[in-house]
């Protein structure tokens, strides 16, 4: 099937990169040591090897800025950084307007089945027309794992 659809491409940051402080990372180190610790007590090592990574991934993932990913809606379907998610292999999607414009898509995959995507502000209604020519429009909700994480600034 051909679709005749008309390219839109933008950038977007991988994450909302907030400064954080230096004893904003003391304490996070802090706090995977003394889990570690108490999961290394209990005899429940892998746990306590788990609590150290997910400790050093957030230290690392602010000190680093964040970068640009490039998406881009097409013909052939749409496209997120270097992965391309066709259209057969999706369900449909919902554009959200508020607090924030993102574009959610959901896709046939049982392991991270919605795709949240930011998109440019005012640029909802061109994405949402364009997007109904292919593609059923969905009311998804944005998980309450990701609503939490937003909130306390993850």
């Amino acid at each position: 099937m051909e679709n005749n659809i008309q390219p839109m491409h933008w950038t977007a940051p991988s994450h909302t990169h907030q400064t954080k402080s230096k004893d904003w990372m003391w304490g996070v180190g802090l706090a995977a040591f003394l889990g570690a610790g108490i999961a290394i007590y209990l005899q429940n090592y892998v746990f306590g090897i788990f609590i150290l990574m997910g400790g050093a991934v957030m230290i690392m993932m602010y000190a680093s800025p964040a970068v640009e990913i490039p998406f881009e809606i097409n013909n052939d379907g749409i496209k997120v950084g270097t992965t391309m998610h066709y259209y057969k292999s999706l369900n449909g999607f919902t554009v959200k307007n508020a607090p924030k414009e993102i574009l959610m898509i959901e896709t046939k995959s049982y392991f991270l089945p919605v795709i949240t995507i930011p998109i440019p502000e005012h640029s909802a209604n061109s994405i949402r027309v364009t997007l109904s020519n292919v593609l059923t429009e969905l009311d998804l909700q944005e998980s309450r794992s990701m609503q939490f994480a937003e909130k306390i600034g993850l």
